[in-house]
């Protein structure tokens, strides 16, 4: 994984000169922002609070 790759992922975006970087959670990749549909959007952040709920789900568990 490249570095914009992997701060992305970290952080979720990331600015680089004139050009934001999101992470697309649902696809697993760094992508543009100005690249990214409305679709994609609602598809990304549908995955990324899923992985957030199931992590939510494992800690309680492990308490």
């Amino acid at each position: 994984m490249g570095g914009i790759a992997r701060m992305c992922k970290l952080y979720g975006k990331m600015q680089i000169g004139d050009v934001m970087w999101v992470w697309d959670y649902a696809r697993d990749i760094p992508v543009k922002e100005k690249d990214m549909t409305k679709e994609q959007w609602k598809e990304s952040e549908k995955v990324k609070w899923q992985q957030i709920k199931e992590g939510l789900e494992e800690s309680k568990k492990e308490e």
